[in-house]
């Protein structure tokens, strides 16, 4: 129970959230604007990342853009993979100076978003969902 003379603390939380038709073909400006980096590591998986992958690493300094990706699927959704994508990241060279893009569905965006918030005590995180349920999750989950 909660003191009646403490007040909670209000934290307020801004980020623009885009929804158009053709955002992917903006998404690197957009990311530059409210993300720029040093280095993007995008996290997708392996139903998303032939289909998308690649219009969106044509926007991104080629030589400081990773792409990791992941098996489908909500069974994959694992420290393993959280473990996987962080020691990869570490070998790649991502630093503070990085910013991580989900790039897929809702499980894509839980594990991208748990992994810039635990890498290096924290990255920025850009949410692009690929699906109805992860463009939800994402704009109010976040």
């Amino acid at each position: 129970m909660v003191a009646p003379d403490v007040q909670p603390l209000a934290v307020p939380l801004e980020y623009p959230v885009y929804c158009k038709a053709g955002t992917l073909n903006d998404a690197g400006a957009l990311i530059a604007q409210h993300a720029p980096a040093h280095r993007y590591v995008i996290i997708s998986d392996d139903t998303v990342a032939p289909l998308y992958a690649q219009r969106l690493m044509q926007q991104l300094p080629p030589d400081a853009t990773h792409l990791f990706t992941i098996p489908a699927g909500e069974q994959h959704k694992t420290r393993a993979q959280w473990i996987s994508l962080t020691d990869a990241m570490a070998q790649q060279g991502v630093g503070r100076d990085s910013t991580v893009i989900a790039l897929g569905g809702g499980v894509v965006g839980d594990l991208a978003g748990f992994v810039a918030a635990t890498y290096m005590r924290g990255l920025p995180v850009v949410q692009i969902p690929t699906t109805l349920l992860a463009m939800v999750d994402a704009s109010v989950g976040g």
